[in-house]
């Protein structure tokens, strides 16, 4: 899975707080929060055998 950073925001561009933004914001010392969407039709094997490891590499990567 590419790893991908996807802005977030308003139709009038204007940012709009998240709850990975504000644990990231509050909470840094103890990590960092990511937010990982799939989309709705994903079957749970692809999660399993393809995403999650994929999420891991990712994360050890950073």
């Amino acid at each position: 899975m590419p790893i991908e950073t996807v802005g977030v925001g308003t139709p009038s561009s204007k940012v709009s707080p998240t709850l990975t933004g504000w644990y990231n914001r509050f909470y840094r010392r103890h990590g960092t929060a990511t937010t990982i969407e799939l989309r709705p039709s994903v079957s749970s094997a692809y999660v399993k055998k393809r995403a999650a490891p994929g999420i891991l590499r990712a994360a050890k990567a950073l």
